[in-house]
């Protein structure tokens, strides 16, 4: 081999030396600039993560509402049937008092009727007696005469 081959074989080194170099300043470069990517991509997941974790918190408060909301409605209700059941028994005990105070009624016209009889009877025989009273001073009136 000459020396020309040598040196251009030397300089091939060289130059494949930078070319290596070069690449492997552009590796270096290229894995820094992937770690710093994976390190924004982790603090994205955090942020992923802190948002899907506020995320599903607010799916759960607002399942948590949704589940409130329908408690209150079947409440509600629930007060509601009871207030109209308490107006229906409210309204079945004034009919049966009602009912009551219809038969007491009743039962103290046929006795204020008995007594009305009764006074009838008691006023005819207290007429009768005067009558009767009163004819026998009259005869005696006129037996004296």
């Amino acid at each position: 081999m000459s020396n020309k081959s040598i040196q251009k074989i030397r300089e091939q080194r060289i130059e494949m030396n930078s070319q290596i170099d070069k690449l492997y300043n552009s590796v270096k470069s290229l894995s820094t600039s992937r770690e710093k990517a994976i390190q924004i991509l982790e603090r994205f997941e955090d942020i992923d993560s802190k948002k899907k974790d506020k995320l599903q918190e607010e799916l759960k408060t607002r399942r948590l509402v949704h589940s409130l909301d329908r408690n209150i409605e079947d409440a509600e209700r629930a007060l509601a049937n009871a207030v109209s059941e308490r107006f229906s028994l409210n309204t079945d005990f004034l009919s049966v008092q009602l009912l009551e105070l219809s038969i007491r009624l009743q039962e103290q016209t046929k006795a204020s009727k008995k007594a009305s009889k009764r006074q009838r009877k008691l006023t005819w025989a207290i007429v009768i007696i005067g009558v009767s009273s009163l004819l026998v001073t009259i005869s005696q009136l006129f037996e004296w005469i």
